[in-house]
């Protein structure tokens, strides 16, 4: 077997200062988790399936000097959007952590289109888009596009969306909202039952 070490090809966002988290950076060797020598992604994964809430002390190589650094490990499905807004057909939520991930996103920067439904499809916003404003307002989370949506006083709104991985090429489209064939609801998941 190749025991040879593990490298950091992408450091891990961090989304109050987009610097990299705990210390860890691109081009980092992995040496050990925990003191225990981490030579596979499958030693990895399963040192901190095992700390899920807590902390690891992850040691590295950097320009030939040796570094500990103690990592926080959250819980991913902590991280996926739990609540859920239908909206004249569409199917909308905050940006999850890997959509950000796979995005090159902040957390925060508008609503994922899951469901492009009747309305939205229709004005020419699709599905695995971000929605920055409707309506002029901004909508950086799910309840900023939940009053935005309510307080549009036409039926005809002004759309600003992206389509992830060209975040810089926002778009605008005109949407005709259909408050009668489609109620505006918000769904939460329950984790428990």
């Amino acid at each position: 077997e190749d025991e040879s070490p593990a490298w950091l090809t992408e450091a891990p966002p961090s989304e109050l200062d987009n610097q990299n988290v705990d210390g860890l950076d691109v081009g980092d060797i992995l040496l050990a988790v925990n003191g225990t020598p981490c030579t596979h992604f499958v030693d990895l994964e399963a040192a901190l399936d095992e700390a899920v809430g807590n902390s690891v002390l992850v040691m590295v190589e950097r320009g030939g000097e040796e570094l500990t650094f103690t990592v926080e490990v959250e819980d991913l499905h902590a991280l996926t959007p739990s609540t859920f807004l239908e909206a004249s057909g569409a199917l909308l939520h905050d940006i999850s952590f890997q959509q950000a991930r796979n995005g090159n996103l902040e957390i925060g920067s508008g609503c994922y289109v899951a469901s492009s439904g009747f309305s939205f499809d229709a004005g020419g916003v699709s599905q695995h888009t971000v929605i920055t404003a409707v309506g002029g307002k901004r909508t950086r989370n799910l309840e900023e596009m939940r009053l935005a949506l309510d307080r549009a006083d036409e039926d005809t709104v002004a759309v600003r969306y992206f389509i992830i991985g060209d975040k810089n090429n926002e778009n605008v489209a005109m949407v005709r909202l259909n408050h009668r064939w489609f109620r505006t609801r918000v769904y939460s998941r329950n984790d428990v039952t």
